[in-house]
């Protein structure tokens, strides 16, 4: 009964906020200076790179559309012993999919590794998308 009554006093005079202990945002020069450099870095990067970038959006585009067709026809088989099993016109398209998306990661990793060091710098500084 104590309780109940201290607490209906504490609560009536707002005894059970503290005042002055709130957070408080404080403007940090140096991180808001380093975070406007790194922004002006990677724009600086993303328009050397514009035009590979550019392609490898392209190419994952139509990776995503390859590996969603590939996905209907792994849905399609069956794993017996291990091997998959399609019907010979399925199987034929599934694994001309599947050299088409291995073929689509090559040029990725080619384009990527023609400018490596600036794809590194850009990937460093969060921007690149990862490779599939």
């Amino acid at each position: 009964m104590q309780e109940l009554n201290l607490r209906d006093l504490k609560s009536r005079v707002n005894i059970h906020r503290i005042v002055g202990y709130g957070k408080k945002t404080v403007d940090n020069t140096t991180v808001l200076m380093k975070i406007e450099r790194l922004r002006s870095q990677i724009h600086r990067l993303e328009n050397v790179l514009e035009e590979p970038l550019h392609q490898i959006r392209e190419m994952e585009n139509t990776l995503q559309i390859r590996i969603r067709e590939e996905t209907t026809y792994r849905e399609k088989s069956r794993v017996v012993n291990g091997e998959r099993k399609l019907s010979e016109d399925d199987m034929r398209m599934f694994q001309g999919i599947q050299k088409e998306i291995s073929s689509l990661r090559r040029q990725i990793r080619n384009i990527r590794k023609a400018d490596a060091k600036l794809f590194t710098s850009l990937k460093k500084k969060g921007r690149v998308r990862k490779n599939h």
